[in-house]
């Protein structure tokens, strides 16, 4: 039991307080029961750690108190000993309200600094000895301080040129003593030589005292601006030498009445006219593009057209110029003007139209040429025909003669009746390539590429081949059946060359700048290095031993070559396979 003595003490005590004899609850005031919602009798020889079931040991912790309906709150218990020495005094104070002013406090600090921090313009926040207490990363950026941390840092130490600036420091001291100051634009002299121009206000903050507790920076740094106008300056000043020393023919006239008011020396040069002649007048009176000229170029600004197009101009002589001409409009002194510019092409269109004679020169005697090959063709084809049908005739005699050598002939007049036809074929194959108009489309690369593996697949099968390919994303334009067929021929090869142990077909592709580049590589026999170079020309067989006429790749060669594309090849030598490359322009991506 706690004195009466104690009791009337503890009782008219303010703040919650319990007496407790070995970890049990012997008395608790008032204040307490208020706090709790317990009675004296629901506590009384009840564990202290009813109530506070996380008390440190310490003479003054902070913990929590439960209450009777099991709510918890913060609190503080500081704790002592009667003069018995037996009965332990624990004083609660209820801090729940300080608590949640302090996180107020800190949810403001934080979001005090999130807003400095991330606010679009440069602003910064010093105490009262200028360092730093927040910063915004508009600030790191726009003084190109990286990702350091100022915080704590003196203003001073961050930008040392600032020391050589009284000017400077003096604002500072009278904005920490309550002054405002701004500037639209200043010169801020940079320590590495350099000079930034400015836009700045200063002004001082206050604390919850309404007391100056430091100052606030925001700047804006007009650098850019600055060099844009001196930039605008220079272009004004070098866009009228440009215009008069120019190799390109340039008048200005007004748009409304086509008056020319200015022409460049090109201009006075092409035209063969005095400059007192051009000026004031328009280029209908003075016949430059003909009756309809003035009515061309107008109609160009009319479409807000600024593409070049031809037209044809007419010296004083009356000499004809065939030109290049492109027209903008332009406001000078608030009044909108047409700039008009001129180029002479003639010479360039003259040689234009020799390219094009020359062109149908060259088809003519192609189709010379391709009509010599069909004449060679046909009168070879004649006597193979007769070849193969004599044979008939030896069949018919073989009883009566030796069969089995009878047979053995046939067999050779069979098969090289055959090649030659099928060199023939491929010959004329050739001379046809280029000759034949046919219209290309954009086609699908990754099914050409699986039409030719399924095409060969005879052969491959055959030779056991495992074939590896991934997805060729692109589209090229193209002649659908003629890539089909370069493809083919590169499978063909690699199968017919395919290495005796585990044969295989990697295909795959990667662009190139505005190009794909389509890998067939194998494992088979490979190229010798002397003969790397001749795999392309006709009738140039590196194993005799094999099938074939010796034109298949000439033919891929000129397949893609007529495509505007590219095909090599690389092998590190013999038995250790071959690499094709297939190079095409990408007509659009899938």
């Amino acid at each position: 039991m706690v004195s009466n003595v104690y009791q009337e003490l503890f009782e008219r005590w303010p703040n919650p307080l319990l007496v407790c004899f070995r970890n049990s609850i012997a008395y608790a005031n008032q204040a307490l029961l208020r706090l709790s919602s317990y009675s004296g009798k629901e506590l009384l020889n009840q564990p202290v750690a009813l109530l506070l079931p996380e008390m440190s040991q310490k003479p003054a912790s902070e913990t929590i108190a439960r209450l009777k309906s099991g709510r918890t709150i913060p609190v503080e218990v500081r704790r002592g000993t009667l003069p018995d020495s037996m009965h332990e005094v624990l004083i609660i104070q209820d801090i729940a309200e300080q608590k949640l002013a302090e996180q107020g406090l800190r949810r403001s600090k934080t979001l005090l600094e999130s807003l400095v921090t991330h606010t679009p313009a440069a602003v910064a926040m010093f105490d009262r000895d200028l360092r730093y207490i927040a910063f915004s990363d508009r600030w790191l950026t726009d003084y190109n301080l990286g990702k350091r941390d100022l915080t704590g840092l003196h203003h001073y130490d961050v930008f040392p040129e600032i020391r050589n600036l009284p000017e400077w420091i003096e604002i500072h001291k009278r904005c920490l003593a309550g002054a405002t100051a701004s500037s639209e634009d200043e010169m801020f002299p940079r320590q590495d030589g350099g000079t930034d121009w400015i836009k700045w206000e200063v002004k001082p903050w206050f604390d919850e005292h309404n007391e100056i507790g430091g100052i606030i920076m925001m700047t804006e740094v007009t650098t850019a601006r600055k060099r844009a106008e001196e930039m605008l300056r220079l272009s004004e000043e070098r866009f009228s030498q440009a215009f008069s020393a120019s190799p390109v023919a340039l008048a200005i006239s007004r748009l409304q009445d086509g008056l020319i008011v200015d022409v460049n020396e090109t201009f006075i040069k092409l035209f063969e006219f005095e400059r007192s002649e051009v000026i004031g007048r328009t280029s209908t009176e003075l016949g430059l593009f003909g009756s309809a000229g003035r009515a061309a170029l107008t109609d160009q600004v009319r479409l807000q057209d600024n593409k070049q197009f031809e037209m044809i101009g007419f010296r004083k002589s009356g000499k004809p110029i065939e030109m290049l001409v492109s027209t903008q409009i332009i406001t000078l002194e608030g009044e909108e003007h047409l700039l008009s510019t001129g180029i002479d092409i003639s010479e360039r269109k003259e040689a234009e139209r020799a390219r094009l004679t020359a062109e149908a020169e060259l088809r003519k005697k192609n189709e010379e040429l391709e009509r010599f090959a069909a004449t060679v063709s046909h009168d070879l084809r004649s006597p193979l025909i007769t070849i193969q049908s004599f044979t008939e005739f030896v069949r018919a005699s073989i009883n009566e003669r030796d069969p089995e050598k009878c047979l053995q002939e046939l067999q050779y007049i069979e098969k090289a009746a055959s090649k030659m036809d099928a060199l023939l074929t491929e010959l004329g194959s050739l001379a046809r390539l280029g000759r034949q108009e046919t219209a290309h489309t954009i086609c699908d690369l990754d099914s050409i590429v699986a039409d030719a593996i399924d095409l060969t697949a005879g052969r491959t099968t055959a030779a056991q081949m495992r074939i590896n390919r991934s997805v060729i994303p692109f589209n090229v334009k193209c002649e659908r059946r003629r890539l089909v067929e370069v493809f083919q021929n590169l499978f063909d090869n690699a199968a017919k060359f395919a290495a005796k142990a585990n044969p295989e077909l990697t295909i795959t592709a990667e662009r190139q700048e505005n190009e794909v580049v389509v890998l067939v590589k194998d494992n088979g026999l490979g190229i010798a290095p002397a003969f790397i170079n001749k795999v392309f020309e006709l009738f140039e067989k590196l194993n005799h031993d094999k099938e074939g006429s010796g034109m298949g790749l000439a033919l891929a060669q000129r397949i893609i070559e007529l495509h505007g594309g590219r095909i090599w090849c690389h092998s590190d030598g013999l038995q250790k396979g071959t690499t094709f490359f297939c190079a095409l322009p990408i007509a659009e991506q899938r």
